[in-house]
């Protein structure tokens, strides 16, 4: 019997240790369509995608150094900010146009926090300039490059200013809970980005599992609580 116990004790503490959050998971993404905001030559996003077979999921590109068009299929990683190994900037620092010594983890940051102001935004010219200030915080050269090549330096000013005050600010993980970063692994079809596979995007939705834990999580802890205050009611008893 205490065989028995010990081992589904065991068993409850692994699962809360995969169960944790910012460990890796996988989903499936199509993207369905581009929107229709363009600004330079380029669609800005928020793009429409389905994701795990649930259609009308708006999520917003972080990188510029890839291409995805509409129709394609991909896997990807699903990961927070608790753990970014494996994305597409997790080992980089933001564009050296930044100045200053930031990390990954500030970078991602201030890429969700000007994403947070695309979500609703109805000013078009507003949206095109976070999608570029976004996309600028790790690769400011090439952002920097297009829009002077397509003489909208007014731009590269807006965008100069929304990342210096994104990189600067002062975040908590919790405050982006229900952000998650997608970053593709292998191509299902239709890929036509460098390397086979398309950009990493980001999501944010309030049916996310906050940072703080997940659900599971959340009820293993109690599991587990219950499972430590019987271990202790019956040494009292064996005593």
């Amino acid at each position: 019997m205490r065989n028995r116990f010990s081992g589904f004790l065991w068993f409850a503490v692994m699962v809360m240790l995969f169960a944790a959050p910012g460990a890796f998971g996988q989903a499936n993404l199509y993207l369905n369509d581009a929107g229709n905001n363009v600004m330079d030559g380029v669609y800005v996003g928020p793009y429409n995608a389905t994701i795990n077979g649930t259609s009308g999921q708006q999520i917003i590109c972080d990188d510029f150094a890839d291409e995805t068009n509409v129709g394609e299929s991909w896997i990807a990683n699903v990961t927070t900010l608790s753990n970014l190994s494996g994305t597409k900037w997790g080992s980089s620092s933001p564009s050296s146009f930044w100045g200053g010594s930031y990390s990954a983890l500030q970078g991602y940051e201030a890429m969700m926090a000007l994403s947070s102001q695309m979500l609703g935004n109805k000013n078009p010219n507003q949206v095109g300039d976070l999608a570029y200030a976004v996309w600028a915080i790790f690769n400011g050269s090439a952002v920097y490059n297009w829009l002077i090549s397509h003489g909208d330096g007014a731009a590269w000013g807006a965008v100069q200013s929304m990342v210096t005050a994104a990189l600067k600010g002062s975040y908590s993980i919790a405050q982006f809970a229900g952000w998650q970063i997608f970053t593709p692994t292998k191509c299902l079809s239709n890929c036509t980005g460098i390397g086979g596979l398309p950009q990493e995007f980001l999501e944010y939705n309030p049916l996310n599992v906050p940072e703080g834990g997940t659900a599971i999580s959340y009820l293993l802890v109690g599991l587990f609580t219950c499972l430590m205050a019987m271990v202790y009611r019956r040494r009292q008893v064996q005593a």
